[in-house]
């Protein structure tokens, strides 16, 4: 693709040359043609004696003339128009040249001819050219558009691994804008808005307050291409503000316009669909010229439209993905994985800030005897039960996990030895007074609870999660 763009550079620097060498020799030309025509019928000129038979008035008016065409007339591709002087130029002298010396008659109309002939020639091997260069021409704008299109894919594909890095959408838009103004050309600002019900909230901006604009109460009746009935299709607004005080509330217009956000004097705009619904809008602005946006640029920005598309369908994907890897799919605590991180962050919180949190161990009894008597689907449901009990008892600073088939695990975050026991007691009566019904039979739920603190316990983290579980089985053996 360089290789292209210098060759197109080399090309025109080619053709600027060219062009001073064509009126060059044009100012020569006609130089020539006037000394010519000046000695023409001067006494010891071309003709010794002046007259005007057939072949002089043929020399006279048609050598002159295709002389002339070739020294004048503009075309399109400089090389030829110049190559048509140069011959026209020789091919008319020697005419002369052998006119004067050889004195046969009857060559007048054979060199006579000759220009004209090679005028036809040339004339055909320029349109030849002419039809060469429009090609040229072409396949150069299809490989620009291309080159452009590249851009915005590669654009969208340096976006993934910031999806993979963080599943927050407005974090994405923010990117996926950021982006859009760097592959699109003109654009410099530039805004996302996302469809909530019949709202219209900005999500992400470049060049604007984003914080202000959010403030802006818009429906889906007031966005461009509702105004212009397009909805789906791109669209170029020129002198936005006059724009919005044509078809927005003047209040609204009024409050755009004090944001600042009406600085645009051109606005590239195209509509966010997902499964072939509206999602939301993009708008890249341009604040210095109204024509800044052109036909092919609608092109750009639908490709771009349709590659976030992708990108958002991505990360609903790999928010997917994310929520099972974080997830537990039975119960929704967290994952054994999960957990373990969330544990070290705050195991290492806790060191640097001096502060204290407790591990509680808690095992479910009587899972194996459901299971035996109705089944592991009965099971699965009486862990969800008390899974369910749990999330609506544990603070909000806490967080569950699941790390194996019926235990669990509840970190208690600024809350110390005596305030985790008293919590494990509080749980079992909440859990004593919702019983799991099975084929209307009620089973009390109990489980087996042993706590850990830190530092109170221990300073090590290995060493509190194992107290909490030798505690936890200590507990469950008092039960029985």
């Amino acid at each position: 693709m360089k290789r292209c763009d210098r060759l197109h550079n080399n090309d025109n620097q080619f053709q600027r040359v060219v062009l001073i060498i064509g009126y060059f020799t044009k100012g020569l030309s006609f130089l020539i043609l006037s000394i010519f025509i000046t000695q023409l019928f001067s006494e010891g000129g071309h003709f010794v004696e002046p007259h005007l038979g057939l072949h002089d008035i043929a020399l006279l008016i048609f050598i002159p003339v295709v002389y002339s065409i070739g020294a004048f007339v503009s075309f399109k591709n400089k090389l030829t128009n110049s190559v048509i002087i140069f011959i026209s130029f020789v091919g008319f002298n020697v005419s002369l040249f052998f006119i004067d010396h050889i004195g046969f008659s009857d060559i007048q109309g054979t060199f006579i001819l000759a220009p004209s002939i090679l005028f036809v020639a040339l004339h055909l091997i320029n349109k030849n050219e002419e039809v060469r260069f429009d090609e040229y021409n072409k396949l150069y704008g299809e490989y620009q558009d291309l080159n452009q299109n590249y851009k915005i894919i590669q654009g969208m594909m340096d976006i993934t691994p910031e999806m993979l890095k963080d599943d927050n959408l407005d974090n994405l838009l923010q990117v996926i804008l950021t982006k859009a103004i760097d592959v699109i050309p003109k654009a410099q600002t530039g805004s996302i808005l996302i469809k909530n019900n019949n709202q219209m909230v900005y999500r992400a901006a470049v060049g604007y307050d984003l914080d202000l604009l959010k403030e802006v109460n818009l429906q889906f009746e007031d966005m461009y291409q509702y105004k212009l009935g397009n909805l789906y299709e791109p669209t170029v607004i020129k002198d936005i503000k006059t724009f919005n005080e044509a078809y927005l509330d003047p209040k609204k217009t009024k409050y755009l316009d004090e944001q600042g956000a009406l600085i645009a004097k051109s606005v590239l705009t195209c509509a966010i669909t997902v499964h072939n619904e509206i999602y939301g809008f993009i708008n890249l602005d341009n604040i210095e010229d109204v024509d800044a946006f052109q036909d092919k640029d609608k092109i750009y920005i639908k490709h771009l439209s349709q590659q976030i598309e992708m990108a958002l369908r991505n990360q609903v994907l790999v928010k997917d993905i994310y929520e099972l890897s974080k997830y537990d799919m039975l119960t929704g605590a967290f994952t054994r994985q999960q957990y373990a991180s969330a544990l070290r962050e705050v195991y290492e919180k806790a060191k640097k800030h001096k502060t204290v949190f407790s591990i509680c161990m808690v095992d479910v009894n009587g899972l194996k005897l459901i299971n035996d008597a109705y089944g592991h689907d009965i099971g699965d449901k009486y862990l969800i039960h008390f899974s369910k009990i749990m999330q609506g008892f544990i603070w909000e600073s806490d967080f569950l996990s699941r790390i194996g088939g019926d235990e669990f695990i509840i970190v208690c975050l600024d809350c110390d030895k005596i305030c985790a026991q008293n919590r494990i007691e509080e749980l079992r009566i909440k859990i004593a007074k919702t019983p799991f019904v099975v084929d209307s039979i009620s089973v009390t739920i109990t489980f087996g609870g042993g706590v850990a603190s830190f530092p109170e316990d221990s300073n090590y983290l290995d060493e509190l999660i194992t107290l909490s579980d030798q505690r936890m089985y200590i507990d469950k053996k008092n039960q029985k």
